[in-house]
């Protein structure tokens, strides 16, 4: 559960050739300043749709709450964990790919091209602490063209829609990304 130092987010900034205060507004913004719950275990959010999709639907009937084509049955925090243990007794591999993890909220789903050999791996990489869960995010932002040259520009709609998807406008995540950018570009001049 060890969070992530200033230190630690400047060799990350370094690493993937971004400002501070560029990934600082990220993480406060993304990561709503923390990747684990209280309980030492990291955030998570399971995605009863992408189960069924990755199990082939034979759950959807028996168990529709974490087994659907439909989106939802979300309910946040440390029932989430309840959801996402349920779901790893029918198939672990399936529900760890299911989920979104730590202060990125990165799908599971991506373990291979983040250069983690099993879905075990990268769960395992995310109890490590909260700077490997960003350097999680960073590297699946790095990846995208589309995200990280938005990042870069501090272009803060195009980051949030292709982030958060074409939902991001409800939750302000460009105006807040952008509110975030300009308050740590302040303290670091």
């Amino acid at each position: 559960m060890k969070a992530i130092t200033l230190n630690e987010l400047a060799e990350l900034a370094c690493k993937y050739g971004l400002e501070l205060a560029d990934i600082q507004a990220v993480y406060e913004v993304e990561a709503a300043g923390k990747g684990f719950l209280n309980n030492g275990h990291p955030k998570i959010l399971f995605e009863r749709h992408w189960f069924s999709k990755f199990t082939n639907r034979p759950y959807d009937r028996t168990s529709p709450d974490i087994s659907s084509t439909v989106p939802g049955g979300y309910k946040g925090g440390l029932d989430e964990w309840d959801r996402f243990n349920r779901a790893q007794e029918l198939n672990r591999d399936a529900a760890i790919r299911a989920t979104s993890w730590g202060v990125g909220q990165v799908m599971g789903e991506h373990y291979k091209k983040l250069g983690f050999k099993t879905p075990q791996d990268f769960l395992n990489a995310n109890f490590q602490g909260e700077k490997e869960q960003f350097n999680i995010m960073l590297k699946f932002i790095s990846q995208n063209s589309i995200i990280y040259n938005a990042l870069k520009r501090r272009d803060w709609k195009t980051f949030a829609k292709y982030y958060n998807g074409p939902d991001y406008a409800k939750n302000k995540y460009d105006t807040k990304l952008a509110a975030a950018h300009s308050k740590f570009s302040k303290l670091i001049a």
